[in-house]
């Protein structure tokens, strides 16, 4: 097993209950998440716990994430299984001023050989902070835009 560890952060210019919707909405995440990460929603519960996706990274192996808690609007905890990855990821969102600190962490084990050969020429969790720095910048436009549609829909 190889461990991947990785933290990756991004200050968003919106408050926190904003950036949740965003983030919780998983039937939206075909949207606004990078293509290259051949993302697919699972399902997802109205109480979150439960919600699943799948994930095949471009030139990658597939593996599923699925919440298993969630504290409105401050982490969404995912476990990950079903593939070459085992562990856990999670969410967490600070207010700063009106402002959101995102931050997201991950503490997985990888599984096979090939994983193994690769991380020693390759840092993986620079791999992973590669994918997350795409995917927190789409999250901040996924946010932006949102506000917008809401400004412009009829109250």
């Amino acid at each position: 097993m190889t461990p991947i560890r990785a933290t990756d952060e991004r200050l968003i210019p919106f408050p926190s209950d904003e950036v949740w919707e965003v983030l919780v909405d998983f039937a939206n995440y075909p949207r606004w998440w990078p293509k290259g990460l051949g993302l697919r929603v699972l399902n997802q519960e109205p109480e979150l716990v439960g919600s699943a996706l799948r994930l095949r990274p471009l030139g990658g192996r597939s593996f599923c994430c699925r919440v298993e808690s969630a504290e409105k609007p401050k982490q969404l905890r995912m476990a990950y299984y079903g593939g070459f990855i085992e562990g856990m990821g999670e969410w967490r969102l600070e207010p700063v001023d009106h402002h959101t600190q995102v931050a997201y962490e991950l503490d997985v084990q990888a599984a096979g050989k090939i994983v193994a050969w690769i991380s020693r020429v390759i840092p993986l969790s620079r791999v992973h902070s590669y994918q997350m720095r795409g995917v927190l910048q789409q999250l901040e436009k996924a946010v932006q835009k949102n506000r917008e549609n809401l400004k412009q829909s009829p109250h």
